[in-house]
């Protein structure tokens, strides 16, 4: 055995390196496999020998992963089509030996030769690579920021493939027992550290994961306060497995994005929403939502009626105008927005519904019209759910579309490739959720530091507007106020039962 300790830390940590002894071959390696990752380097296995009477293994050698050399005749130029690839191996002498003492069935370390002749990763390096892909840098990225942070590529201590390596064996390491398995020891964890965090699950018969539900103590006291509009959408399949990624958003007191809750359904089955529905409720107290906003889905749409019968639902806007671009000719894109934001009373909406269709009567090519006609007719069924002439007097806070769940959901998606694990995406969910509260915590600092400056006529009504609302919502009041100025009480009827006030404009 050698040792090249040269400090009295070293010497110690040498002397309980050698004295160690190991259950099974398996474990030497996962010791050893950890006590490289510590140290910067990556572990291989190396030679084996076998008694001579079985195959049982007597000897095992582990070797720095830059151990070795390429052979002379792969570096040589001639008759060779392709650049030869960077040298990663320089004989490394980097050795442990771990034997079988077949009479006390133990392993000890026969062999310890602890030094190198290349860069060690720095530990701190690791624990940045993981930040940053949590926080949704790829790869690449993660090395054009190492490289600048440390003064150029030569004072990394690795190169892109060692971080791919890396990268691929932590994520391995993660979900060692199966994805779900480690999402689920996950969110345990999350609720040992969070009381109120809360989470339910459904598996097939076989013990696969079928739908996911969680969300933790503070996006429920945010529903409580915020919950009376929600907003989701299941368009986004960010996991290999295509499972559609649900979030529950709504507006808080700055008018920004909060969240609620976050699902995974396997399949978009009524039973599935309804399912997804029920255990929302259950995890906010039984509160039920106002409204809903959601994409076009049928299925979500039935799920809705069954378990949300006394909610207003509104489809998605800008699902509705994409859908009508791919549907429609181009010409009757600008008089169908008409007829989704125009909000005018039912009524008049039939009317301009007819008109419409008269005049598109003969638009395009006859196979074209039997498609968009077949749209428009099953768009008319559900016209309560889209126009705004049925919505107008309902409560969606100015909200018309689901685009700030999607702006979460596209976060997400951008960031981590279609490759990524379940448990890769709930991680980053929860990331996401972090830079989320960060924000309006900045909000509320900026709101508690400061006063929208007032500009009409009626200050003392915008004064006291001013010191009760944020200014996100203070805005809008001051918009209705300034509206409010370019009007005039006219007449004021008075009668035995009530009191009548004409408004009229101003110089009109």
């Amino acid at each position: 055995m050698s040792a090249h300790a040269q400090t009295l830390e070293e010497l110690a940590e040498y002397e309980s390196i050698v004295e160690r002894t190991f259950c099974s071959e398996e474990d030497g390696y996962e010791f050893f496999n950890a006590f490289a990752r510590n140290k910067g380097f990556s572990l291989r296995r190396g030679k084996v020998r076998h008694a001579a009477n079985n195959d049982e293994i007597t000897c095992r050698q582990y070797v720095c992963a830059k151990e070795g050399a390429r052979q002379p005749k792969f570096l040589n130029m001639k008759n060779m089509k392709r650049r030869p690839r960077p040298i990663t191996r320089f004989r490394c002498p980097f050795e442990v030996v771990i034997k079988h003492n077949p009479d006390m069935n133990v392993w000890y370390v026969h062999k310890y030769v602890d030094k190198h002749n290349h860069v060690m990763a720095r530990s701190n390096e690791k624990k940045e690579i993981l930040a940053y892909q949590t926080a949704g840098l790829r790869k690449y990225q993660i090395m054009d920021v190492l490289e600048q942070q440390y003064g150029g590529p030569h004072n990394v201590g690795h190169v892109t493939k060692d971080l791919y390596n890396f990268s691929y064996l932590s994520r391995k390491a993660k979900i060692a027992d199966g994805d779900a398995n480690a999402v689920l020891q996950f969110l345990k964890q999350k609720q040992l550290e969070d009381p109120d965090f809360f989470f339910e699950y459904q598996t097939s018969s076989e013990g696969r994961l079928l739908n996911m539900f969680w969300c933790d103590g503070q996006s429920r006291l945010d529903y409580q306060a915020f919950g009376d509009l929600v907003i989701f959408d299941s368009t986004y399949r960010t996991i290999r497995y295509r499972m559609p990624f649900v979030p529950f958003v709504g507006l808080n007191h700055h008018r920004s994005t909060t969240i609620f809750a976050c699902a995974i359904v396997s399949h978009e089955t009524v039973e599935s929403y309804e399912w997804l529905l029920r255990t929302l409720l259950g995890a906010m107290y039984n509160k039920e939502p106002r409204s809903i906003i959601t994409d076009g889905d049928r299925a979500m749409r039935k799920a809705i009626r069954a378990v949300l019968p006394n909610t207003d639902h509104r489809l998605c806007g800008w699902h509705i105008e994409r859908n009508a671009a791919r549907f429609l000719h181009y010409s009757m894109i600008p008089g169908f927005r008409n007829l989704i934001y125009m909000r005018v009373t039912p009524q008049t909406f039939e009317s301009m519904w007819k008109s419409f269709l008269k005049k598109h009567n003969r638009t395009g090519k006859r196979r074209r019209r039997r498609k968009y006609l077949r749209w428009l007719t099953k768009m008319y069924i559900i016209r309560r759910l889209w126009a705004a002439s049925f919505l107008k007097d309902k409560y969606f806070l100015g909200a018309k579309s689901n685009q700030r769940s999607e702006s979460l959901n596209s976060r997400l998606h951008k960031h981590l490739d279609r490759k990524m694990t379940l448990y890769d995406m709930v991680d980053h969910y929860f990331h996401c959720l972090s830079r989320i509260r960060r924000n309006e915590s900045q909000l509320d600092c900026e709101a508690s530091q400061s006063v929208p400056v007032t500009i009409t006529e009626h200050q003392v009504l915008e004064t006291s507007a001013a010191n009760c609302f944020t200014p996100a919502n203070f805005y809008l009041v001051q918009k209705e106020i300034k509206r409010s100025i370019m009007y005039d009480t006219g007449e004021i009827l008075d009668n035995d039962v009530s009191t009548k006030y004409i408004v009229v404009a101003r110089n009109g």
